[in-house]
């Protein structure tokens, strides 16, 4: 199967639930800014950096699935545990600045919709997606 479909499918909903979400947030924050009276200094901004880490990370993740790294797409309790340590390397060791806090967040989720919405586009509808032929040449 060079094209599962459901996820492609699900891929494509996922990143744009991240977009919608990042949104939302931008929106909430901004009436909560609105109320303060200086909405200058603590708007929500996207950071381009962050948003890098989140298309990174995303990309990254989709592409392990995809070629099964460490049996990922076989074990649920791989991508678990996987998903475990990669929010405590987070916490632990990405800069926690408590002022900026949102803006990180919304670039992070920005940059997560949108790698995955390229990442998903670019292997599953324009080419098939890695590792999904056989060393034989037959697809999985």
């Amino acid at each position: 199967m060079g094209r599962p479909w459901k996820r492609i499918a699900l891929d494509f909903v996922v990143g744009i639930t991240a977009l919608i979400a990042a949104r939302q947030l931008r929106l909430l924050e901004g009436d909560a800014d609105s109320d303060d009276g200086d909405d200058d200094d603590r708007s929500v901004r996207l950071d381009p950096e962050w948003a890098l880490v989140g298309a990174a990370s995303s990309v990254g993740w989709t592409y392990a699935y995809d070629i099964d790294a460490l049996g990922l797409r076989r074990s649920a309790k791989r991508r678990l545990a996987l998903t475990a340590c990669w929010t405590l390397f987070s916490r632990r060791f990405l800069p926690n600045d408590v002022s900026n806090d949102v803006s990180r967040t919304y670039s992070h989720t920005v940059g997560t919709g949108i790698g995955a919405l390229c990442y998903r586009f670019w292997f599953g509808l324009v080419r098939p997606r890695p590792g999904s032929w056989g060393s034989n040449g037959a697809s999985e």
